[in-house]
C-alpha cells in the first residue's frame, strides 16, 4: 500500500505527465517532444512500482482517447501502431529510472547519466516496432536525428530532477535498500 506521501507524490506527477507529455518544443531541426522529460522527471521522484503504475495509468487513459501522447493525439490503436514500442517502453523506462534514482545518491550528474540510459533503452522497442511498421525504415538516419534532443531532455530533466527529488522526497526514501522492500514500493 502507498504511504499517503507517495499517494499524493504520484497523483502530481500523473497529472503532470496528462497535462506537459503532449507538448513539444519547436527547434528547428531538433525535434524535442516533452513525454519522455516529464515522465523521467516523475519517475525519478517515485517508488519504482508506483512509477510503473503510473506510466500505465497515462498510457490507460490515452487509449480510452484522452489527448495525452504526442502532438496532442490519443486512441488504443496508438498501444499497437508503428509508435507503439515508444509507448510501451516508457514502462519499463520509467521504472528503470526510479529503481535507478532510488539506489545511491541522487545529484545532477547521476541524474544524466540514468537519464541518457533510459533514452537508448527507449530507442529498442521503438526501433523495434517501428521497423516492423516499416521495413526498411532508415533507423540509421532517424537515430542521428533523434540524438540531441535526447541529449538536451537528459541534460535538462536531470537538473530539474536532482532538485525536484532534494525537495520533494524524504530523505529517508532517498536511497532505499537493496536487501529490504519498502512498503510504498
Amino acid at each position: 500500500m502507498l504511504k499517503n506521501t507517495n499517494y499524493k507524490l504520484a497523483l502530481g506527477v500523473l497529472v503532470t505527465i496528462l497535462i506537459l507529455a503532449p507538448w513539444s518544443l519547436d527547434l528547428g531541426f531538433i525535434p524535442l517532444t516533452l513525454q519522455t522529460l516529464i515522465i523521467f522527471i516523475g519517475a525519478s521522484l517515485l517508488p519504482w512500482r508506483t512509477a510503473i503504475i503510473v506510466v500505465g495509468a497515462y498510457l490507460a487513459l490515452g487509449a480510452l482517447g484522452l489527448p495525452v501522447f504526442g502532438h496532442h493525439t490519443s486512441g488504443f490503436a496508438k498501444l499497437y501502431g508503428a509508435t507503439a514500442g515508444f509507448l510501451w517502453g516508457f514502462v519499463a523506462c520509467a521504472g528503470y529510472v526510479a529503481y535507478a534514482s532510488g539506489r545511491q545518491e541522487f545529484h545532477f550528474f547521476r541524474a544524466i547519466l540514468i537519464f541518457l540510459r533510459a533514452h537508448l533503452l527507449l530507442l529498442i522497442p521503438g526501433f523495434a516496432v517501428l521497423y516492423y511498421y516499416m521495413p526498411g525504415a532508415d533507423l540509421w538516419n532517424t537515430l542521428i536525428h533523434l540524438i540531441p534532443g535526447l541529449i538536451i531532455k537528459s541534460l535538462v530533466g536531470g537538473v530539474i530532477a536532482a532538485q525536484l527529488r532534494a525537495k520533494l522526497v524524504p530523505v529517508s526514501d532517498q536511497i532505499a535498500s537493496l536487501e529490504e522492500p519498502n512498503e510504498s514500493d
